[in-house]
């Protein structure tokens, strides 16, 4: 199990957008900090190989390595969890976001692209 760091490909005004690039069987994402954006959408493509499934993980603890990390729901309440490309609104605004790829084989090779917003005004 590998810690995949992300990198930011993408940044404007109001929103940005975090890559977790080749996430293997077993690897969590290093966690982000990201809840002065309160829309997220998650993208996640790739070889789900062998069964792989993909989740997103939250947590409101304030310190480096939380202890509780919650799956995270889309707008229906529906547990995000993933073994094809999609993508997928995010309902809750945690302190910290990560992506957690599990079972899988040799063969799993995830993409995970986090698109961070602030709400859009409606005037």
């Amino acid at each position: 199990m590998a810690t995949v760091v992300p990198k930011t490909i993408a940044k404007g005004k109001g929103w940005m957008l975090i890559l977790w690039e080749t996430m293997l069987v077993g690897d969590v994402g290093q966690p982000q900090r990201v809840p002065n954006y309160a829309d997220k959408t998650v993208h996640v493509e790739g070889s789900f190989s062998g069964g792989a499934t993909f989740t997103i993980e939250g947590s409101n603890e304030d310190v480096a390595a939380p202890i509780a990390w919650i799956g995270l729901t889309d707008p229906q309440g529906t547990a995000i969890s993933k073994t094809v490309d999609a993508i997928e609104a995010i309902l809750e605004n945690t302190l910290q976001i990560r992506p957690v790829v599990t079972s899988g084989d040799g063969s799993t090779d995830i993409n995970v692209y986090l698109l961070c917003a602030t709400p859009r005004s409606g005037a």
